[in-house]
């Protein structure tokens, strides 16, 4: 017979942790199977959450596995469950499956009725659910009761109460293989079905049914597509997708300490000035017990590690230091995602907003108090920024190309809510990019030079798009009218002095070192591999087989393993990269041979970056804005918003794993980009005068 490999780790494991202290006592003739406490009532107290009875179902969760809301239970400090049994029976073991990071008292009540201290399962390596127990000399027990002895929430999947030998070993077979589907994820499954049939049901609309309407019943059309797409973009209104609420505050609070205190956190301070903050504040411990990422090369390393010598946050002055400590408290206090204590933030990719961005960023937060209202205003203005993305669009190349843009953006699965939404300046960007497209097309040359250097100057990565749109702009184009064509050395200028202007902004607000810095940070945090990444190299990732399984949650930092083997890939995968490089120069080439329009140029260089670095995939929006220019025919927009409905389409396969999903991700992105390109008519004067008002 083969042994599941599952049931010989919980075994194994199981032996570890109630290694024998003392010989058990009691009989395998009076033991009773697996857990004594299996099915019998729970009492909880303190405000806990979640379905008593799944702490004594039996079930083990795989060691290191997040909980969910169905196989666990949410303890806020000091909260308590206790199990009764019927009588007292006698065991010699106990054992509690629960938050790696959690201290929890056990105690168990004896025939006389007193509670008594039976173990302390304090926290343990690693991440996710993690087992404790103790072997102890046979005791007669009545009930169990355990207390979350930490200061911020615990999860607890399970508890055990074992008579004999034999209960531990049947207790060990039954590991949940498959968890029990979170309520919230199978909302969040709906929602993405509703993304794909509305996808596709617009574009049967914009394709087949407007162009036979009249022209104002098209519009209208394609009003109501644009406010069904906004809805899609929030989830319809459920937020199914963000278990964290509304509010991104998890990227929020990054920006906010980030670029409040860049001058003295920079870019690889951020964490251990959290770390030295909650020293000052009596927090050490939480933070200590918890996990933190090294930023100068995003390792993560146990939060002990704020000890280090290199972890000295000594940039602050006496004031600053306190102001910092009071918006540490003040952030504490807000109601953060999943119950998470404040010093779990320490566990991300820091603050990496550009010192241009900071220095905006500041604006806001220099002398702003983290609140909820603080947070839900910018959240707002965020989401106003995505809602006037498209009405640039509109405005500039007409409504139809742009409902095909707000399709795409409402149903795209790498940059809807769950990503960006309820955050900090995320589409302010995505607006910049839009106002560029408009102003290239308009052919006014100064502002979209202006554009294009603060877009670039933000984000860094729109970088490819704006070289390959200034140089088209300065090709020379015989036989057309000056007055025709993009002064191309009005846009260079602009673009210069915004940048210089830019650059100097940047390091007079984050310091005189802060490009270099963040430019040493930007390399540091492109070579450490993502899931939810964009471009040639992530497609190629594609059929790599189970590399997802390299995830080691034993170790402190499990992503290693998986990291290296992704290295590896991408090293064996690299000749196809410089083949697909290769492809894209030569297509920009003979894009610029045949003086296509300075929107196509900018398409190509944008497409030659992406075959250069990854990217964030959520920046993958700006794609889909290229939907919108006026070359395009509606079969060309179509494949663009069918590339977004893809994107959603493969986060809902069960086959699909993580580099799967995204290497497909970029595969329909990129193929959209490179439609764009060869699909883009060529322009000529009258027609770039006239787009708009033929839309």
């Amino acid at each position: 017979m083969v042994v599941p490999s599952r049931f010989l780790g919980a075994l194994v494991t199981l032996a570890l942790l109630l290694a024998p202290a003392t010989e058990p006592v009691a009989h395998a003739d009076a033991c009773s199977e697996g857990s004594l406490l299996r099915g019998r009532p729970v009492v909880t107290s303190g405000g806990v959450r979640g379905r008593p009875e799944v702490v004594v179902d039996g079930w083990l969760l795989p060691e290191g596995r997040s909980p969910t809301r169905s196989d666990s239970l949410q303890l806020p400090p000091h909260a308590r469950v206790r199990i009764e049994l019927d009588r007292p029976e006698t065991a010699v073991a106990a054992y509690v499956q629960a938050d790696a990071r959690a201290s929890l008292l056990v105690e168990a009540q004896g025939a006389d009725g007193r509670f008594a201290r039976l173990f302390d399962a304090g926290p343990v390596e690693g991440g996710g659910e993690r087992g404790r127990g103790v072997r102890f000399a046979a005791r007669d027990v009545r009930a169990l009761r355990v207390t979350n002895t930490t200061d911020v929430d615990a999860s607890l999947s399970e508890v055990g109460l074992y008579a004999c030998e034999e209960a531990l070993t049947d207790a060990a077979r039954w590991i949940r293989a498959v968890p029990d589907q979170d309520p919230s994820q199978a909302r969040s499954e709906r929602v993405g079905w509703g993304k794909v049939a509305f996808g596709l049901l617009a574009l049967f609309l914009l394709v087949r049914v407007a162009p036979a309407l009249s022209p104002k019943r098209a519009r209208a059309l394609c009003a109501a597509l644009c406010l069904v797409a906004g809805l899609a973009w929030l989830d319809f209104g459920t937020f199914a997708a963000t278990a964290r609420g509304p509010l991104h505050l998890w990227d929020s609070v990054h920006y906010f300490l980030g670029s409040k205190y860049i001058r003295e956190v920079g870019y690889t301070k951020l964490y251990d000035c959290m770390g030295q903050s909650s020293l000052r504040r009596g927090r050490g411990e939480i933070f200590e017990r918890g996990i933190m990422r090294r930023l100068e090369d995003n390792v993560r390393v146990p939060g002990s590690a704020v000890g280090r010598p290199e972890a000295r946050c000594d940039t602050f002055s006496a004031a600053r230091a306190q102001a910092f400590d009071a918006d540490m408290d003040a952030l504490g206090r807000l109601p953060l995602p999943f119950g998470m204590p404040l010093e779990a933030f320490a566990n991300d990719r820091g603050y990496m907003a550009t010192p241009f961005g900071a220095a905006l960023h500041r604006l806001a937060t220099a002398h702003a108090t983290p609140t909820h209202a603080f947070f839900a205003g910018f959240a707002l203005l965020d989401a106003l920024c995505l809602l006037l993305t498209v009405v640039v669009l509109a405005r500039g190349f007409g409504l139809r190309p742009a409902t095909f843009v707000a399709v795409a953006l409402g149903v795209g699965a790498p940059w809807d809510y769950y990503w960006l939404g309820g955050a900090f300046d995320r589409h302010t960007w995505l607006l910049v990019f839009a106002g560029a497209l408009v102003a290239i097309h308009r052919r006014h040359a100064r502002a979209a030079g202006v554009l294009l250097a603060a877009l670039v100057l933000h984000r860094a990565f729109p970088a490819g798009f704006a070289l390959g749109a200034l140089l088209f702009a300065c090709l020379p184009r015989r036989g057309e009218s000056p007055d025709a064509t993009l002064n191309g050395r009005h846009m260079v200028v602009s673009f210069a002095l915004t940048g210089a202007l830019g650059l100097a902004l940047g390091a007079l607000v984050a310091g005189p070192h802060a490009w270099l810095d963040f430019a040493q940070r930007l390399r540091v945090h492109v070579n450490t591999p993502v899931t939810n990444e964009l471009g040639v190299k992530a497609a190629l990732r594609l059929l790599a087989g189970d590399i997802d399984g390299a995830f080691d949650p034993a170790q402190l930092d499990g992503l290693v393993p998986w990291q290296e083997r992704v290295h590896a890939l991408d090293a064996a995968r690299a000749p196809l990269q410089w083949l697909a490089l290769g492809a894209a120069l030569w297509m920009f080439a003979q894009a610029a041979r045949q003086r296509r329009s300075v929107l196509v140029g900018a398409v190509a260089g944008a497409l030659v970056i992406l075959c250069v670095s990854n990217i964030a995939s959520y920046y993958g929006a700006y794609i889909v804005l290229f939907g919108a220019l006026p070359a395009l025919s509606d079969r060309a927009r179509a494949a663009v918003v069918a590339a977004a409905v893809s994107t959603q389409l493969v986060t809902l396969l069960p086959v699909m794993n993580g580099l799967n999903t995204y290497a497909l991700t970029s595969l329909a992105l990129l193929g959209a980009l490179i439609s764009i390109i060869v699909c883009s008519r060529r322009e000529t004067p009258a027609r770039v005068d006239s787009v708009a008002s033929t839309h």
